[in-house]
């Protein structure tokens, strides 16, 4: 009898084990592989485009190059770290090497940056899921293909907030400061930070980020303006009411935070304290993540009244751009470990397809035609282009049928199998939970979160 029971029970451990250890191995392999595919789509084959900001700072390095220095409202903090790029271009390194993918750099650096510095901090396999996310489902597939100063600012206050809470802080802090002084608008951005790290620590030497900020954002004005208070931005009015510009921002169908970044409105405590981690690590993680979505809101607060609130003629709510960090990671961690609950790990689904469409969108389709409806009459289209559906470009490709370069069918393609691949473990928790509930009849437990 004995023998009997041992030998089936042996067997089957070990073919647990041995698909543990497959999965180990294969997994991270093959999410490897397709993150490195997704960047080098967007390096080598997305198109360059231009927009009014952007070109003032490519204009800007061009001047700088000549010896001059350009009296522009925007910042050079951010453009002066394409110098390598400026510098190296002329040598025909590759067709990519250029200054106007800048942002692609960026985009990869991050990648790279948060997984070297924080690997041994936070679950690897949770991290692919971070950047696999960020690759097909975030904002970030459309303002790569940019020279604007979004992506710098998302990229170094990202990275920034794990470090000062994972460590090495000063770095966090010196890459914060460094990307809000890039954004100068940022600064209520980084005011919120501060105190959600002050209330968190306890200690008020956070709040020298600010005021190390604010002098640096002076400084600049001076050296290039001639006067620390002279920012160029003199003449932009705040003249749109505060609570209509605070909903605009969260729900305008065209420009808001809910249609673009779906995932920041996703709840993750829980999901993050289940993860198979220290308790303090996890703790940590958390207040991490508290820290992008603390920055968010200071954004919204600073922007809620500015009269381009919606970032004028551009694709989404480019102002915002790190909230699409946090939104993935919430994705990134409710995926990693479903919950319980089928309504909750709908929830997940929904709001993943529907960041998936916005990672498409903007990857492929970017404003359509919307580019000369939203201007013609001097912008008299503006309110149709900011709440209007069909006006939307999130759903214009429904409307007008765009043709698909190869490039295009090729990423889609790349995205549906990331987005399958992702949501597998999902769709397998949500089947075995709907046999559970028809088998026992546990109909409360639907609506468990």
């Amino acid at each position: 009898m004995s023998l009997a029971t041992e030998q089936p029970t042996s067997i089957q451990t070990k073919t647990q084990l041995s698909g543990h250890k497959a999965r180990e191995y294969i997994c991270p392999g093959i999410e490897t592989l397709l993150i490195l595919y997704g960047l080098w789509r967007m390096l080598n084959s997305f198109p360059i485009l231009y927009f009014f900001d952007g070109i003032m700072r490519l204009n800007a390095m061009r001047e700088l190059l000549h010896g001059e220095v350009s009296p522009t409202s925007y910042s050079l903090v951010g453009p002066l770290f394409s110098l390598p790029l400026w510098l190296t271009q002329g040598r025909h390194i590759a067709s990519w090497w250029i200054p106007d993918k800048y942002n692609v750099f960026l985009f990869m650096l991050f990648m790279l940056a948060v997984y070297v510095a924080f690997r041994k901090r936070i679950d690897h396999s949770l991290l692919r899921k971070f950047f696999l996310v960020l690759i097909v489902a975030s904002m970030f597939s459309d303002q790569v293909k940019y020279y604007g100063g979004e992506t710098f600012t998302a990229t170094f206050v990202g990275f920034g907030a794990l470090a000062i809470t994972l460590a090495p802080a000063w770095v966090g802090w010196a890459t914060i400061v460094l990307g809000v002084v890039n954004t100068p608008a940022t600064l209520i951005g980084l005011v919120c930070l501060s105190l959600k790290k002050i209330w968190d620590d306890k200690r008020w030497r956070c709040s020298l980020a600010v005021v190390a900020a604010g002098s640096l954002i002076l400084a600049e004005s001076w050296i290039r303006r001639g006067n620390p208070l002279k920012s160029g931005y003199e003449g932009q009015v705040f003249d749109t009411p505060f609570i209509i510009g605070l909903l605009s921002i969260i729900f305008a169908f065209n420009k808001g935070l809910l249609f673009f970044t779906p995932g920041l409105f996703l709840p993750i405590k829980k999901y993050i304290l289940a993860l198979e981690q220290e308790e303090e690590e996890k703790e940590k993680l958390y207040s991490a993540y508290m820290l992008w979505v603390s920055f968010v809101v200071g954004l919204i607060l600073i922007y809620s009244a500015w009269w381009a609130w919606d970032g004028a003629l551009f694709w989404g709510p480019r102002f915002f751009l790190i909230a699409c960090i946090p939104a993935s990671f919430a994705l990134a961690v409710r995926l990693h470990k479903p919950s319980k609950s089928i309504v909750a790990n709908l929830l997940t689904l929904v709001a993943l397809v529907w960041s998936l469409c916005v990672g498409i969108d903007g990857a492929i389709f970017d404003l359509n035609d919307l580019g000369q409806f939203c201007v013609v009459g001097n912008y008299q289209n503006s309110r149709l282009c900011q709440y209007d559906p069909y006006h939307s470009p999130l759903w214009r490709p429904v409307v007008n049928h765009p043709a698909l370069s190869h490039n295009d069918k090729v990423f889609i393609a790349y995205s549906l199998i990331v987005f399958a691949y992702l949501v597998v473990p999902l769709v397998i928790t949500v089947t075995q939970e709907v046999y559970s509930i028809a088998l026992r009849g546990w109909q409360a437990k639907i609506w468990r979160f």
